[in-house]
């Protein structure tokens, strides 16, 4: 995963820096330190570094390069704006991105005699610096398959995958999720649209009501329609994978900014239901169908199948108690459009990431006895 991440974080990197003009996997060299040389005469980052993460031999990036990389993002302009996962430019974003994460976090070496506890204690700790470091370490998860320190594999893989179900949660979750106050109203929405007479129009509406809500509504975030979600029996962390999903079931609420956001997130919350569901593979995985494996059979098909199979997506929307809408199935090939753009601009594939994910079922297999 080092490399992979090493790409994602180079490419990320150059998407912000260049915006449109951005190309995945070409190191455009000249464009980059253009842009560099604008407000830094002598940068630390070379030139023949910068060419070298492109090549097809790219080694690793040193901290002190990624943090060189985190002090050119605080100091060149960002023309990028409006991206859901753009960096806080206070944070070393790209040292964790390379260097860190939770796998690496979980799995350091340890002189402690208790490590179950060592592992739960450093997956509490862990906070992700970005929607796309937490969708990296969903990938990464999946290449748990190595026991640590006398704690099974299988442990050390349900512990990972639980937190990132946490950090989904506290995003997402009805009653108190955090994301929903950044989304842009309703009214946001119509005001940015609408031309001066119908801005008029809307101020005059507000201005018959006491109080006057205008400034509210307008920043008053968006949820959706919980009636039709229907998110009752499924209010469990572990269980966000399934809130996310039926959310297809409110396409109104699934627009702009929320619609790529979310996009995102399903695919990381589907990348860890596979996982947390494989540490118990004989029971979700095994000879009778099981709502894990109709579930995973939809994530999978969404997000890196050749095609959209609308009958396996019925199937696990069957197991959703949300009305669900006649344009719910085109919310699931958009979602699958956007994570295939996202995946792109960081130099990945949904190929590459099927291929990581397979990783823990090579290692573990579902063995039978006579085969």
């Amino acid at each position: 995963m080092e490399s992979l991440r090493l790409s994602v974080a180079v490419n990320f990197f150059k998407s912000l820096l260049l915006d449109q003009l951005h190309v995945p996997g070409q190191s455009q060299c000249t464009a980059v330190f253009e842009k560099i040389y604008q407000v830094i005469e002598k940068p630390k980052l070379t030139e023949r570094t910068w060419q070298g993460w492109f090549s097809k031999d790219p080694g690793t990036m040193q901290k002190v390069k990624a943090k060189e990389l985190d002090d050119l993002l605080r100091r060149v302009r960002i023309n990028k704006e409006g991206s859901y996962y753009k960096p806080r430019q206070t944070s070393p974003f790209f040292e964790r991105m390379v260097h860190g994460g939770l796998v690496v976090n979980m799995i350091a070496p340890t002189r402690s005699t208790d490590a179950r506890q060592v592992l739960a204690n450093r997956a509490y700790e862990y906070i992700p610096s970005s929607v796309l470091h937490l969708h990296l370490d969903a990938i990464e998860l999946n290449t748990l398959v190595d026991d640590f320190h006398g704690v099974p594999w299988q442990e050390v893989m349900k512990i990972a995958s639980l937190r990132i179900f946490d950090v989904l949660f506290n995003r997402w979750n009805p009653r108190h999720g955090q994301i929903y106050s950044t989304f842009s109203s309703p009214l946001k929405l119509r005001w940015d649209t609408a031309d001066a007479d119908e801005r008029e129009n809307i101020q005059k509406s507000y201005m018959r009501l006491k109080p006057n809500l205008f400034e509210r509504d307008l920043k008053a975030g968006a949820t959706p329609d919980w009636i039709r979600i229907d998110y009752e029996n499924s209010v469990a962390p572990q269980h966000i994978y399934k809130i996310l999903f039926s959310m297809a079931a409110d396409p109104d609420f699934l627009i702009v900014d929320r619609l790529e956001t979310w996009a995102l997130d399903l695919a990381t919350a589907g990348l860890v239901m596979r996982a947390l569901a494989w540490t118990d593979r004989y029971s979700t995985f095994g000879i009778r169908v099981t709502h894990e494996m109709l579930f995973w059979g939809a994530f999978d098909c969404i997000f890196f199948g050749k095609k959209l199979d609308h009958e396996i997506i019925v199937s696990a929307m069957r197991l959703c108690n949300a009305e669900w809408d006649e344009r719910s199935i085109g919310i699931f090939e958009t979602a699958r459009e956007i994570y295939h753009r996202i995946l792109a601009e960081i130099g990945l594939s949904a190929q590459q990431v099927k291929q990581i994910v397979a990783v823990s079922e090579e290692a573990h297999p579902l063995v039978y006895e006579g085969e």
